[in-house]
């Protein structure tokens, strides 16, 4: 049976940049929903002091994170703008090879990433109709 995975990305906002990066995330945001079925959530939070942003996404599976991340260093480039990566969470347990791949580029633009590969129970509901 697949798992579900759930990527979040923890940064910080760079100074005075808070509004730009709002008007470059909406601008964003249809891009990847249009280009990447496979993910089912793309939700942001914002500290209340504005600073730190994390981003949370939902895949249904190991291979729509796959997918996801085909790309994701233009579009992580054209964010480093806006924000310093923090950290990384993963949730779930991705395929091996991406794995590898999402540790070794974290590691070398020296973000911490955690990785809780069981999912100990829950439900995920991909629709709310």
């Amino acid at each position: 049976m697949t798992q579900p995975i759930v990527f979040v990305s923890r940064s910080r906002v760079k100074e005075d940049r808070l509004e730009e990066f709002d008007t470059f995330f909406r601008e964003r945001v249809p891009v990847i929903s249009y280009g990447d079925p496979g993910t089912v959530a793309l939700l942001s939070y914002l500290s209340e002091d504005g600073r730190e942003l994390h981003i949370v996404h939902v895949f249904l599976h190991a291979d729509a994170f796959d997918a996801h991340l085909n790309g994701l260093e233009e579009r992580a480039r054209l964010a480093d703008d806006y924000l310093e990566g923090l950290a990384w969470e993963i949730y779930g347990a991705p395929n091996e090879e991406t794995l590898k791949g999402v540790q070794a580029w974290a590691a070398k633009s020296g973000l911490r990433v955690t990785v809780y590969p069981d999912n100990f129970g829950g439900y995920l509901r991909a629709s709310l109709d």
